[in-house]
């Protein structure tokens, strides 16, 4: 909402019926092509400070549209008489955004990023590409004309809900024609690809390969400028063998490409970075001495547990002690209890989108309840503190987490230093011996580095699981160590079962 020095603030209905009246309208906008679109000035001002100054102060009595579609033209005008955004569609989105920036229109500009947002929520890993494409395309629109990713932020953030072969699927058909994307396209992609850019380096080796290129094409040139390939080898060895294959068929390469693959695979080689001596082991205990239990029982030996250390901690524990018991307690009861825990340790309080995401999915009273405390929960929270270690696919999972030793490499979103790296480590149940399992992440230093070392900070994990068309939290910190049955068809991690078709 803004106020003009009129005292008006807007949004506003100034009544739709005000549209297109000829004794009203004293301000024209002059289209490309049609007669102009004709508005009442002083409506338009008290939305506009742009336009406030174009006709007050200069007196000009017509503005040049040329640059924008009738229909967004409409959509604003409309916008500004009603104080709404319904005449806004795909169509006319881009347009209509931009004019609301172009007029510094600030209520319309948050409006349409409402609008995106709400589009955003609606898509669901059955979307089509045409559904898709659309929000990335106005990602990659927006970081070209005025440099800002808030857009790009919010796609990237919806894509990591999804699996990795949906985006792979995506960035083929996105990137189909690699060879003529300009920089801003590979910077998009690669910022919503997150930690999964050996897919677009994969689509890259294959572009090269397909059209058999004897000289690098501008694509190509954008990605080897901008992509973390030392990270790509990381996560997919493969690719780095493939990558000196496809580039030794290169063979007309003049001195600017000759430097920039030079500058890629010096960063790919570049010495790797020391690891923390101490690696920090990930704790799993299991919660099923609880299940036998009474409620009572379970809540008071777990409030007394000296290694639940944190409140993430004793939230899952709680959480699965009342989804036991959830006929027989009072919830608020459980969160008095909880709060007396957390102000007598001195714990810090949760990240509200955490909570969310256990609420939004589970629907019980007592997730709900710790949502509405401001004593558990941080509500001020304006960003997620969340961040997506790994994607697999459910015929992946078992094999990649359960069944051998893997390490993924992430980045969290949000901290300080930005740049400061990590490793999840995956100790797997080898020989059908589910005590040898264990998950411990570490952080990676340069050894060059002086500065001094901040402090670890704490991590909490968590799984989602797709499921019946939407997403499924699962704390992992209660499910113990995963073991298998005879038959080898699923694996039984605490409460969850993962199904594996492949004997191993």
């Amino acid at each position: 909402v803004s106020t003009q020095s009129t005292g008006v603030s807007v949004p506003a209905d100034f009544g739709r019926h005000h549209l297109g009246s000829p004794s009203h309208g004293n301000l024209a906008f002059n289209m490309k092509e049609g007669d102009p679109i004709k508005a009442n000035s002083i409506i338009m001002s008290l939305n506009s400070p742009v336009i406030d100054d174009l006709t007050t102060n200069l007196h000009m009595t017509s503005l040049d549209s040329e640059d924008f579609s009738r229909e967004a033209v409409d959509c604003f005008i409309e916008s500004s008489y009603t104080g709404e955004i319904e005449a806004v569609t795909l169509e006319n989105f881009r347009d209509v955004n931009k004019m609301s920036h172009v007029f510094k229109v600030n209520w319309l500009s948050d409006r349409c990023v409402g609008y995106f947002d709400n589009y955003l929520k609606m898509l669901d890993t059955e979307s089509s590409y045409t559904d898709l494409v659309f929000v990335v395309n106005e990602a990659v629109y927006q970081l070209s004309t005025t440099k800002k990713k808030v857009f790009l932020d919010l796609v990237a953030q919806k894509f990591s809900q999804f699996p990795a072969g949906k985006v792979e699927c995506f960035f083929k058909e996105y990137l189909s024609n690699f060879g003529d994307s300009n920089t801003c396209v590979i910077d998009c992609c690669i910022a919503i690809a997150q930690s999964n850019t050996d897919i677009i380096v994969k689509i890259f080796l294959e572009h090269l390969e397909k059209k058999e290129l004897k000289v690098l094409d501008a694509g190509s040139r954008a990605l080897l400028k901008r992509v973390d390939l030392s990270l790509c080898f990381l996560r997919k060895p493969e690719l780095h063998e493939r990558f000196f294959t496809v580039l030794d068929q290169i063979t007309t390469v003049d001195r600017d490409d000759m430097r920039l693959v030079l500058s890629s695979l010096k960063q790919a080689s570049a010495p790797k970075k020391a690891v923390i001596p101490v690696d920090v082991s990930v704790w799993l205990p299991s919660f099923k001495p609880y299940l036998d239990m009474s409620f009572d029982e379970a809540v008071e030996s777990l409030l007394n547990k000296k290694y639940i250390t944190n409140l993430y901690m004793l939230f899952d524990a709680m959480w699965l002690c009342f989804s036991q018991h959830r006929q027989d307690v009072t919830a608020a009861d459980l969160i008095e209890k909880i709060v007396r825990k957390k102000e007598q340790e001195n714990w810090k309080r949760m990240s509200v989108e955490y909570v969310k995401e256990i609420s939004a999915n589970w629907g019980d009273r007592f997730s709900k309840l710790v949502l509405d405390s401001e004593q558990l929960v941080r509500h001020y929270d304006k960003i997620c503190n969340m961040t997506v270690i790994c994607e697999l696919p459910r015929d992946q999972f078992v094999n990649e987490v359960f069944s051998k030793n893997n390490i993924f490499p992430f980045k969290l979103a949000n901290t300080s230093p930005a740049d400061q790296e990590f490793e999840m480590i995956i100790i797997a149940s080898g020989d059908g011996n589910p005590d040898l399992f264990s998950i411990q992440w570490r952080r990676l230093l340069d050894k060059s580095a002086n500065s001094e070392v901040t402090p670890l900070p704490t991590l909490h994990f968590f799984i989602r699981v797709f499921f019946k068309r939407k997403w499924n939290v699962y704390p992992i910190l209660w499910c113990g160590k995963p073991t298998c049955d005879k038959t080898m068809k699923y694996w039984n991690w605490g409460y969850i079962k993962f199904h594996d078709e492949t004997a191993i």
